[in-house]
């Protein structure tokens, strides 16, 4: 199946999943290279859990893991829900990624890319850089 988990080059333990910056550079290096450009889809109102890159963010077997451990100690996880919906939905993509609002939309909008649907992983690396570079 097209959106199954891929293997990767870069493990886990080579990032820090337990911190904010270690889970954006795991983002970077690990989940951004790995997601098929034919399912990428920023604009999507309904992305649902594949399509834009918070989703294909919570895809990945180690960051649903250590979003899972973050949700579980809030009050408004609810299981029923897919985790993207747990942490998007309730702004909870900023503490998880150690961002602030204006971050979270230069990361996860579809405005924040030249081509609200289809931006390339050049473009998506870039973001998470300003980020981690202080930029945004």
């Amino acid at each position: 199946m097209p959106f199954d988990a891929v293997s990767y080059a870069v493990k886990p333990e080579t990032h820090d999943l337990t911190t904010p910056r270690g889970r954006l550079l795991y983002l970077r290096d690990v989940v951004v290279p790995g997601i098929p450009k034919q399912y990428l889809d920023m604009g999507s109102v309904d992305c649902g859990t594949t399509a834009c890159l918070l989703g294909w963010a919570f895809r990945d077997p180690a960051i649903a893991e250590a979003a899972r451990y973050l949700a579980a100690g809030i009050e408004v996880y609810d299981e029923s829900e897919p985790l993207s919906e747990n942490i998007y939905g309730n702004d909870l993509e900023g503490d998880f990624f150690g961002v602030t609002s204006v971050q979270a939309r230069h990361l996860f909008s579809s405005y924040a890319y030249s081509d609200r649907h289809r931006p390339t992983h050049a473009e998506l690396t870039a973001h998470i850089n300003d980020v981690l570079e202080g930029r945004v």
